[in-house]
C-alpha cells in the first residue's frame, strides 16, 4: 500500500469513526452496536457504503480487535433499519484485502 493510500484510508477511518460517535443521524447505528454490547465509543468504523436500494455495507473494529462485517436495510420501510448480516471476520485473512482499511483501523487502535 503506498504512502498516500495509508493517508487516504486513515481520514477515512477518522471521519467515519467521527460521524458514528457524533453524528445525530448515525443515533440508529449507536442503538444497533448498544444493542450488540458494543460501544461506540470504543470502536473505529473502517469502512461504509451504500447501494442504490437502500442497504448500506460497514466494516467495524472494536476496541478488542474484533472485525465485524455487517449489512443493514436504511431504506425507510414500516419496520425502520433492520440489520440484514452481522458476520465476524476477525479471523478471516482476507478481511484485509477485502477492506484494506482494516489494517490502517488496527494500527490506530495500537498507536
Amino acid at each position: 500500500m503506498t504512502a498516500y493510500m495509508r493517508r487516504m484510508f486513515r481520514k477515512e477511518v477518522e471521519e467515519l469513526t467521527a460521524k458514528l460517535r457524533d453524528d445525530p443521524e448515525w443515533d440508529d447505528l449507536r442503538r444497533v452496536l448498544r444493542r450488540r454490547r458494543i460501544r461506540p465509543s470504543e470502536i473505529l468504523m473502517a469502512s461504509l457504503c451504500e447501494d442504490g436500494d437502500g442497504i448500506e455495507f460497514g466494516v467495524l473494529v472494536t476496541g478488542d480487535r474484533r472485525v465485524i462485517d455487517y449489512r443493514r436495510r436504511i431504506a425507510l420501510h414500516r419496520q425502520g433499519p433492520r440489520v440484514l448480516a452481522w458476520q465476524d471476520r476477525t479471523d478471516d485473512p482476507k478481511v484485509t484485502t477485502d477492506f484494506p482499511q482494516v489494517a490502517i483501523a488496527l494500527e490506530m487502535l495500537d498507536a
